[in-house]
């Protein structure tokens, strides 16, 4: 096992559809997953749904730099998201310094972070 990165951010948020967009959104997810997959330095990047339809998203950057370049890649279907999508909550965790490149980050308005203290990734 490595230690955790210095450099690692970890995005968890949790969204349920709209009344009536619960097609439409169930849509959306698939191009996100596509797009996730051309920025290597994205770790990983999945999608979970509860029984009640609360959907929880999880996403693991290399850096700060790399989460906010595949921001920039899905704004388009971030800004539609608002739309059909009803966000509970963001949450970021990582490392003080990554963490304050992502702070104004309009997507990311809201959002609570926690600084990384120790960890490890496989």
């Amino acid at each position: 096992m490595a230690t955790l990165s210095n450099s690692m951010i970890m995005v968890d948020g949790y969204f349920r559809a709209k009344d009536g967009k619960e097609t439409e959104s169930d849509t959306k997810i698939p191009p996100l997953l596509e797009v996730g997959k051309q920025h290597p330095h994205l770790k990983s990047y999945t999608f979970a749904r509860r029984a009640d339809g609360l959907v929880h998203w999880s996403e693991r950057a290399e850096t700060a730099e790399a989460y906010l370049a595949h921001l920039e890649t899905i704004s388009g279907y971030i800004d539609e998201a608002y739309g059909i999508r009803d966000f509970e909550r963001i949450e970021v965790a990582g490392p003080a310094s990554e963490i304050e490149k992502l702070k104004t980050n309009k997507y990311l308005n809201g959002a609570v972070f926690y600084e990384t203290e120790d960890g490890w990734n496989r």
